[in-house]
């Protein structure tokens, strides 16, 4: 199991979400509660056991590709603590 820590994601915090896969962010989404532990317990195979739920925040999912970020200069994948780096 990875051992990950917390967000510190709050309610009504706005985020975008990383997809990975596609090296995508997509957002933007906002939560509907403070993040937690095992908050949707058989989620991802247990994997994850820090989590927060979201919902979208504007009307449609809008995807920003990686590509286009490292254009502006901005790494969207740094972790939450690399984020001053921007």
């Amino acid at each position: 199991m990875l051992n990950r820590l917390p967000c510190g994601m709050k309610q009504m915090d706005t985020c975008v979400l990383n997809h990975y896969e596609i090296r995508c962010l997509l957002g933007f989404w906002q939560s509907t509660c403070n993040d937690g532990r095992d908050l949707v317990p058989e989620s991802l195979g247990r994997k994850f056991p820090f989590q927060m739920k979201v919902e979208l925040a504007i009307p449609k999912i809008t995807e920003t590709p990686a590509k286009l970020l490292a254009k502006l200069g901005v790494n969207a994948f740094l972790r939450k603590r690399d984020a001053s780096r921007l």
